[in-house]
């Protein structure tokens, strides 16, 4: 794979940056959660590269998040930080034992059984979360329970190598 950049990515790139500067200067976005979205979609971009950098890029923006969210009261949000930071450790170190040559295994989808039981704990889970965040006074513990399961199901299938990890 070409390590080289097309310029349409890096106008892209630039474009959305340039766009939330302006916001957070203009008072619209905080400068943390601005920091933020720029750590993540640079992570996902070289993760699409298939660049190592993702790994140490991706641990910076779980600790960007697990502070923001902290400081916003989302606590399972900030919790689900905590694993992806794990995770990243893992990734990054499974990544450097693989070496600069190994390319990743292919894609492929999810069986039926696998969708369905997906679904199921994404229902499962943010009813169960739910009511925790209730107990502990969360900020908005439903839509942070339903974000919580569904990142926890995307990253069991990204885990696997499932193209349906998007969906979630």
């Amino acid at each position: 794979m070409s390590r080289r950049v097309p310029w349409y990515e890096w106008t892209a790139a630039a474009v959305a940056a340039a766009a939330l500067f302006a916001l957070a200067d203009a008072g619209r976005l905080a400068w943390d959660e601005v920091f933020g979205f720029l750590t993540g979609g640079t992570c996902v971009w070289l993760v699409v590269r298939q660049h190592i950098l993702n790994w140490p890029l991706g641990l910076l923006n779980n600790a960007v998040f697990f502070a923001l969210f902290l400081d916003k009261r989302l606590y399972a949000d900030m919790g689900l930080q905590v694993v992806f930071f794990a995770l990243g450790v893992y990734g990054w170190r499974c990544w450097l034992r693989l070496g600069p040559d190994a390319l990743p295994p292919k894609p492929t989808r999810s069986p039926l059984w696998e969708l369905l039981a997906a679904v199921g704990f994404v229902a499962v889970a943010t009813v169960g979360l739910r009511e925790l965040l209730l107990v502990v006074n969360g900020a908005a513990p439903v839509w942070d329970a339903l974000t919580t399961a569904l990142s926890l199901t995307a990253q069991y299938l990204l885990c696997r190598n499932r193209i349906e990890n998007w969906y979630f």
